[in-house]
C-alpha cells in the first residue's frame, strides 16, 4: 500500500517558496517604489481562492444549492521593510491617495487601483501557475510592532489587498478565443508547452508596468 502511494507521485511537489509578485503602484505613486523592488520585498503572499455563492432551491424532497454569483476573498501579503521605511511610506501614500486625510474625499476608483500578478515557479524556475488580480488596492495596512527585546528582528509589513476578481493568466474566455477553422468545439486545444504560453502572457501583460522585472528565478 505504501509503495503504491509513493508510486502515485511521479512529479516533483510544488514548493510554496517558489513565487514572485508584481505590484505596480498607481499613477504618480509609481515613483515611490518600483515594481521590481516590491517584488523582491514580498516575503509572503497567497494564491487566491474562489467561492460560489448559492441559494437553496426547494421544490420537492431535498433542497438543492444553485449558484448565483462568485465571491472572492481578500488576500494578505507580507513585505520586508528596509531601514529607510520606504515600503511603509509607499503603502501609506497609496491609502492616502484613496482617501486623503487633507479633505477625506474618496478618489475615483480608476485612479487608485492596480493589477497584481502572482506567479508560481517550478523547481527549475519555469512558470507553472500564475494569476492576475484585477482592480486591486490595499484595504488594510497593518501596524508595525516595536520591541526592545530582540535586535535581530526586522519589520514585516502585512498588507491586506482587495480586488474585483482574479483570472488565470493563460486563460482565454470563449468569446475572446481567435477563430480557427481547424479548432474543435470549445476553442483551440491547449499547447503542450504550457510554461512558454504562460511566460509569454505574463511578459505581455506586465509591459505597462514601470521598472518591471520578471522577478527572481529559482
Amino acid at each position: 500500500m505504501l509503495d503504491t502511494f509513493r508510486a502515485s507521485f511521479t512529479d516533483e511537489l510544488a514548493k510554496p517558496s517558489k513565487f514572485d509578485v508584481k505590484i505596480s503602484l498607481p499613477g504618480k505613486l509609481s515613483t515611490l517604489l518600483s515594481t521590481e523592488t516590491l517584488s523582491y520585498r514580498c516575503e509572503m503572499a497567497t494564491l487566491p481562492g474562489r467561492t460560489m455563492e448559492t441559494s437553496d432551491l426547494r421544490i420537492y424532497g431535498p433542497s438543492e444549492k444553485m449558484p448565483h454569483r462568485t465571491s472572492y476573498v481578500d488576500i494578505t501579503m507580507t513585505f520586508i521593510v528596509t531601514d529607510a521605511m520606504v515600503e511603509r511610506q509607499a503603502f501609506d501614500a497609496w491609502l492616502d491617495l484613496i482617501n486623503p486625510t487633507a479633505n477625506w474625499n474618496i478618489e475615483y476608483k480608476s485612479n487608485y487601483v492596480s493589477d497584481i500578478i502572482i506567479t508560481q515557479y517550478d523547481l527549475v524556475g519555469d512558470v507553472s501557475y500564475a494569476v492576475k488580480l484585477y482592480e486591486a488596492y490595499p484595504l488594510v495596512v497593518n501596524q508595525l510592532d516595536l520591541d526592545w527585546s530582540n535586535e535581530a528582528l526586522y519589520h514585516k509589513l502585512s498588507v491586506v489587498f482587495t480586488y474585483r476578481y482574479w483570472q488565470n493568466v493563460d486563460y482565454v474566455a470563449p468569446d475572446e478565443q481567435p477563430t480557427d477553422s481547424n479548432s474543435t468545439v470549445g476553442g483551440p486545444s491547449k499547447p503542450q508547452n504550457n510554461s512558454i504560453l504562460v511566460q509569454d502572457t505574463i511578459d505581455n501583460q506586465a509591459a505597462d508596468y514601470t521598472n518591471q522585472s520578471i522577478g527572481p528565478k529559482f
